[in-house]
């Protein structure tokens, strides 16, 4: 074989190996990519299914992974704090939400996730200030409005509760967990036929619960309808139970004081009024010397709502007293 030749067969042999090894490299390069690709692309609908049917920590794990990757993502946002939530995470829910709806102002998802962890913490003041934040973007959302019941109700102040839960059914007058929790405010306000009318329109939506149905049957056996009351707490306890249950409440409206006073409410309304020299009474359900018969008021801005609560700071000396209903939630 002549020099020359074998030359040319080398350099032949050379490149084909090199176009190999550049093919070879070029493919894993490739893999590579694609695999990085996978790791940073968004969960598919079918991912976010599936992830849903996972223990709560799983689901935790998982979108903290994704929160990683994807820390300005509005939507991964509102799975990851959700997720939190529902292992009690609270602190850690707001955190992240505040720090989201620093990327997204303008959304009203965050502001409602941010206004339900922060009242989870009994942080009031925040949770308003953020449902309201949030109403200023959507005031069609009846959710905000509703929470924004429940923690004034907290609050003691009943009639603006009232006047929140009312602006939440005016935008979805099926809402099970509002007219529920209207309905015990109402009774807290001495308020029970009205209080009765609420709860009989939740118990006689198809969501209605048990605890729903316990509360309408304590409204109705509070003005003395024991039957009515007896029928319904009979569809969810056993035989026996509710026709004792329902015996057991009309001795207790005698004996217990916070009872009886809601009776007295309704009952006084029809009685002269004291004159003006002698001091009004107060009942055991507000606040001390508090008139309970006060004028429900409209339900206050957003903005009136975050600047009037009062600082955490400021520990409150006189609380309402608890009552024995069973107090609102599902919200």
């Amino acid at each position: 074989m002549s020099k020359s030749r074998y030359l040319r067969i080398s350099a032949s042999v050379l490149a084909g190996l090199a176009l190999a090894a550049c093919a070879s490299t070029s493919g894993a390069s490739s893999d590579r990519d694609a695999a990085e690709a996978s790791e940073f692309a968004k969960p598919s609908a079918e991912d976010i299914e599936l992830i849903a049917r996972a223990e709560p920590i799983a689901q935790v794990n998982y979108w903290n992974q994704q929160y990683n990757l994807h820390p300005v993502d509005e939507e991964i946002a509102l799975y990851f704090i959700r997720s939190l939530r529902q292992i009690s995470s609270f602190e850690r829910a707001a955190e992240v939400a505040n720090l989201a709806v620093v990327s997204h102002p303008q959304s009203a998802d965050l502001f409602v996730e941010l206004g339900r962890a922060s009242a989870s913490q009994g942080k009031s003041r925040e949770a308003l200030r953020a449902f309201g934040r949030a109403l200023n973007i959507n005031s069609d959302d009846p959710y905000p409005f509703a929470a924004i019941g429940i923690i004034l109700d907290k609050e003691g102040q009943h009639e603006n509760a009232q006047a929140a839960y009312t602006e939440a059914l005016v935008r979805n007058p099926d809402r099970t967990s509002t007219l529920s929790n209207y309905g015990l405010s109402l009774a807290l306000t001495g308020k029970l036929s009205e209080a009765e009318e609420q709860l009989r329109k939740a118990v006689d939506l198809p969501d209605a619960s048990v605890k729903v149905r316990q509360n309408f049957a304590l409204i109705l056996g509070l003005q003395g309808k024991f039957d009515e009351a007896r029928a319904i707490a009979a569809k969810d306890a056993p035989n026996g139970i509710a026709e004792r249950n329902a015996d057991f409440l009309a001795q207790m409206i005698g004996s217990n004081a916070k009872l009886q006073a809601i009776s007295d409410v309704v009952a006084s309304r029809d009685a002269p009024k004291p004159a003006p020299s002698e001091p009004i009474q107060s009942v055991a359900l507000g606040e001390p010397g508090s008139n309970t018969e006060r004028t429900a008021q409209p339900v206050p801005s957003p903005a009136t709502i975050a600047q009037n609560t009062p600082k955490e700071t400021a520990p409150r000396r006189r609380r309402a007293r608890r009552s024995n209903l069973i107090t609102g939630g599902s919200d």
